[in-house]
């Protein structure tokens, strides 16, 4: 809808127009109107009612009613599990099949903690279990990194360790005013390979 007619402002606006033609000594045509010899559309004056319509430019295909009948894509959440390999029968992650077909939601656990990654104690740390699930891990990355669907990592509370990777490789974060992140496994000695990776990528140079 068109907002009312000011006729002072209106009044004000042509004074301006006015102003600006003296200035640039009299010129009413661009430059470049020449080039096509095309002649310049109309401009409506300061009394023009309402409903009034500007002509469009020559040469321009005519307006078409732009209408979408594209049902919008389907969303699914998945939530992503609170300790990474604390249940092996549990994926880590969401579905190649589901990434190809819907929108993806990542959610967490609880609104104290969004994934806590995996259990870096000392006795996993000692007899290597701490790498289990190494391979699933990073299927994972590559399958949410090569999503065809969109991806979103809604984060609330902690998010730690391997929980990065799911940030880390959405497309899309929305992280609430109480979410944290970080990697605690450094000051054990243990590095986060993959998703270190996977956020130098998406993080912004200090």
């Amino acid at each position: 809808c068109r907002l009312p007619h000011d006729d002072e402002l209106l009044n004000s606006e042509a004074v301006g127009h006015a102003d600006c033609l003296r200035t640039n000594r009299g010129m009413t045509r661009s430059p470049l109107a020449a080039v096509a010899d095309a002649p310049v559309p109309a401009i409506a004056c300061a009394g023009a009612r309402a409903d009034e319509r500007l002509p469009r430019a020559p040469g321009l295909p005519p307006r078409e009613a732009r209408t979408s009948t594209a049902a919008p894509p389907p969303a699914t959440s998945f939530q992503v599990p609170e300790m990474l390999g604390r249940d092996p029968s549990r994926p880590i992650g969401p579905s190649v099949e589901l990434l190809r077909s819907s929108v993806v939601l990542l959610c967490g656990a609880s609104a104290e903690s969004f994934c806590l990654g995996g259990d870096p104690s000392a006795a996993k740390m000692a007899d290597g279990s701490f790498l289990d699930g190494l391979v699933e891990f990073g299927a994972v990355l590559r399958s949410l990194q090569q999503a065809e669907m969109p991806v979103v990592a809604a984060v609330r509370g902690a998010c730690r360790g391997g929980g990065m990777l799911f940030p880390c490789a959405a497309g899309l974060v929305l992280a609430s005013a109480d979410a944290t992140f970080g990697f605690p496994e450094v000051r054990r000695g243990a590095l986060p390979g993959l998703v270190s990776v996977a956020a130098r990528a998406r993080l912004a140079p200090a």
